[in-house]
């Protein structure tokens, strides 16, 4: 069967239905990761991810500047309550769906507990990247005086040269990729 190949069942059962928790971040799956050495050799790794980490939840990535960490003080807070909220109905629903009145009390004290703690982790996690962007605000100011630009996927000021990046593109061996 298709749960089989899942692996353990997540701890609040198959909550399929909630946006952030949902799909393959909830099953334990082996994940390809693809590198470029940079020597035109490609490097194919398994990665395993057993469920959603605290990353997938709260906006954890190191904020550009003091607006971007507010935003993510926002993001962070409203997600812990609602996930918290969500978790506080669908944990004894589906508790009750699985092991019946017992599953149900099961469900409930873990709803409450999450409904208690998910709210503190996204506070906390709100106010460490608005204390972080804070930090990286100078940082900003003297980058962009400088002329570089941020690279949100790797979190940090550069200097992007077009003509370098063209160049590392040109020079792959495009046969080595397939």
């Amino acid at each position: 069967t298709d749960a089989a190949h899942r692996g353990p069942p997540p701890p609040f059962g198959d909550l399929a239905c909630h946006p952030v928790l949902a799909g393959r971040a909830m099953a334990t799956t082996n994940v390809p990761r693809i590198t470029y050495n940079g020597e035109d050799e490609v490097e194919e790794e398994e990665e395993e991810q057993t469920g959603p980490s605290l990353g997938d939840v709260f906006a954890l990535k190191k904020p550009k500047n003091a607006l971007v960490g507010a935003g993510q003080c926002v993001r962070n807070v409203v997600t812990g309550v609602g996930v918290g909220i969500f978790t506080l109905v669908a944990a004894p629903v589906v508790g009750a769906k699985e092991g019946g009145v017992k599953g149900f009390a099961s469900g409930v004290a873990k709803g409450v507990v999450a409904c208690v703690a998910l709210p503190v982790v996204g506070a906390a996690a709100g106010v460490a990247q608005l204390g972080r962007g804070v930090a990286n605000t100078p940082k900003a100011i003297s980058a962009k005086a400088k002329g570089m630009q941020w690279d949100p996927e790797q979190a940090e000021w550069i200097f992007y040269n077009l003509q370098e990046e063209a160049d590392k593109v040109q020079a792959v061996d495009e046969t080595k990729l397939q």
